[in-house]
């Protein structure tokens, strides 16, 4: 049963404590502005096949206030946003900001191709996600801190991993 009690599974079929390992489609992109920088804003709705193994309720499914939202830093560039939030200029994010990590995985598990800085084709997209830990130093405390972002693994699956 994929909803009892066991210590004895391996780490990796631990929930993070977010919608986790699950087929889901892109809502909305935008790039957005805010205290941290410019970033990458996701809204995900999970598929309906999603719910039932969980034990949630399907009716969240149409509330907006339930979507998985997610947000994919640019780091520390100076980012011009169009008005439409789709587009930006400015310069070459780092390698290692959870933004380009979010591209090179869509990219690569998920063979969707971007080109310049228009994110309009990643909406509608079914893809299959799962929550990655990432350890990162705070830039206030200088204190070593974990987070977990969803990532694209691939296309979705088409059932729920949770259910099977």
């Amino acid at each position: 049963m994929p909803n009892e009690l066991n210590f004895g599974v391996n780490l990796d079929d631990f929930p993070l404590g977010l919608f986790d390992d699950f087929d889901g489609a892109i809502n909305s992109v935008a790039f957005e502005k805010g205290d941290y920088g410019t970033q990458i804003a996701l809204t995900i709705i999970p598929a309906e096949y999603e719910y039932d193994p969980r034990n949630l309720d399907t009716e969240d499914r149409d509330d907006p206030n339930k979507y998985q939202k997610q947000w994919y830093g640019m780091g520390s560039g100076s980012y011009e946003v169009s008005p439409s939030g789709l587009e930006a200029k400015g310069p070459q994010p780092n390698r290692n900001t959870k933004a380009v990590k979010l591209i090179i995985a869509l990219k690569s598990k998920a063979g969707i191709g971007i080109e310049g800085s228009d994110l309009s084709a990643l909406i509608g997209a079914d893809l299959h996600w799962k929550g990655i830990e990432e350890s990162y130093r705070d830039r206030d405390t200088g204190e070593t801190r974990t987070s977990s972002k969803l990532f694209p693994t691939g296309v979705a699956l088409g059932f729920s991993k949770l259910g099977s």
